[in-house]
């Protein structure tokens, strides 16, 4: 199949090689770093194209350098609404840098499991992850995993290298050895879960490239697209309204904090005869405490709406309208109590 490929670099100083079908757009890491110098960590995407299949399938190459801090401001860039519609096909690829072991991603549900293979990932203990709780003082592969276990779960992504399909017992999917005789697993590709379907095989290729050229280990992955013999005609533009996104890690910024109080307060302030209303109604039994908790979570839900969109919401400008406002909520909750952003 014939594609055309546009280029964004969203992190870093990327060498561009480009074919007769391949555009480069500008960087975008100035519209989406916070760091007031380069960093060193790279990401950049490509957005492949045919008028065969009828969506964008987008890749994005990805190199966390382990001396380098800025990881938070990096991980935003990766996770940006903004890069690209969300129900396009896109794969996270490359060298993280990072220890995840055996952990497997929290969003996945009981009923997930069925669907998905159980990962297999390095068993080695000092191969963990950090604990969600850690603070840390300098850059480690333990806690650039649990960035990106983080990251995973924000957007519903998941592993897939050790995963599809699941390798035997006897067979561990490291990807990276360092004599004297140290595997583990630094490189990863990543898909939404929505489009596991995609997936027929990820597999460790092993052995495949001499050690005095990388003591890193490719990774194969292959996806059956649904596509057509014959050109598809242009989908029409969505034009369902577009979704308000709540940027809790604003609340960083003290200024934006104390204006989110300050609203808040004012919200509550007003809606305090609803809940005065429903505790008078329950202590008289004239509803049930489910009634009564039920009417009280939906008024705690739309004041918390109410604020993020006065004073934290923006407009994501091409992304249909999906599935993410109730973790946003979730974590504006979180914020909210002083439990830190997501």
């Amino acid at each position: 199949m014939h594609f055309s490929i546009t280029m964004h670099s969203l992190s870093g100083t990327v060498k561009t090689i480009l074919g007769e079908n391949c555009t480069s757009l500008n960087p975008r890491g100035s519209g989406h770093s916070r760091e007031t110098s380069p960093s060193l960590h790279q990401a950049v995407t490509w957005s492949l194209l045919s008028p065969f299949y009828n969506d964008a399938i987008h890749l994005t190459g990805v190199h966390i350098f382990p001396n380098e801090g800025n990881l938070d401001e990096f991980f935003d860039t990766l996770t940006d609404p903004s890069n690209h519609p969300c129900h396009e096909p896109h794969i996270y690829a490359g060298d993280f840098n990072a220890y995840t072991a055996e952990e497997i991603e929290s969003h996945i549900t009981p009923l997930d499991s069925h669907a998905l293979f159980h990962r297999v990932g390095d068993t080695n203990p000092a191969h963990s992850p950090t604990s969600p709780l850690t603070t840390p003082t300098a850059p480690a592969a333990d806690f650039r995993g649990r960035l990106s276990l983080n990251m995973l779960n924000f957007i519903e992504f998941i592993i897939t290298n050790g995963r599809f399909p699941s390798p035997s017992p006897t067979h561990r999917p490291y990807i990276f050895f360092r004599k004297p005789n140290t595997y583990s697993i630094f490189d990863y590709n990543l898909i939404a879960k929505r489009h596991t379907a995609l997936i027929c095989t990820c597999k460790v290729l092993q052995h495949v490239l001499p050690a005095s050229v990388t003591d890193h280990m490719p990774i194969h992955l292959h996806l059956d697209l649904p596509t057509s013999s014959n050109p598809i005609p242009p989908i029409p533009p969505h034009t369902s309204p577009a979704r308000t996104l709540y940027h809790s890690k604003r609340l960083k910024d003290p200024q934006t904090k104390d204006a989110f109080t300050s609203a808040l307060a004012k919200k509550v302030v007003n809606t305090s005869h609803t809940f005065g209303r429903l505790t008078s109604q329950l202590l008289s039994s004239q509803i049930t405490p489910q009634s009564f908790a039920d009417t009280a979570n939906a008024a705690l839900s739309e004041i918390l709406q109410h604020t993020a969109h006065v004073v934290l919401g923006k407009v994501d400008p091409h992304t249909p309208k999906e599935r993410k406002g109730a973790r946003h909520l979730i974590a504006l909750k979180e914020a909210s109590k002083g439990g830190g952003t997501p």
